[in-house]
């Protein structure tokens, strides 16, 4: 991954860590942002993944608390830097399948984009 993707995806973190979400409700805890790297095929980008959890006073009588991913992935393609923001509500029982199922579309998008862009 190059310089100018690593920055980019920096500044879009940092962007999403001032704004916040009003999805979970006042009072959600944010956990620390995890940076990976991705590769597909022979295409390389870096990721940041943020998870926010509602918080227990705010989750409704017999309902699971929610938690939001938020993944971020930006890859550099010639001169230009693509980026791709997911994000996915889900509950404790979704997490491990959803985190894994959005690196995967991060990884099928960053890919035909990169196809797409070296192409013209």
């Amino acid at each position: 991954m190059t310089s100018a993707a690593q920055v980019v995806l920096m500044q879009q973190l940092g962007q999403n860590l001032s704004r916040g979400t009003n999805a979970l409700g006042d009072g959600y805890a944010t956990g620390p942002v995890r940076i990976d790297g991705l590769e597909v095929e022979d295409k390389t980008a870096i990721c940041g993944i943020i998870e926010r959890e509602e918080a227990e006073e705010q989750v409704a009588e017999g309902k699971d608390r929610m938690f939001l991913l938020d993944r971020i992935c930006a890859a550099q393609i010639g001169e230009d830097v693509v980026s791709v923001y997911i994000t996915t509500p889900i509950n404790e029982q979704m997490r491990e399948k959803f985190t894994s199922d959005q690196l995967g579309f991060a990884a099928i998008v960053i890919a035909a984009l990169t196809d797409t862009m070296r192409e013209k």
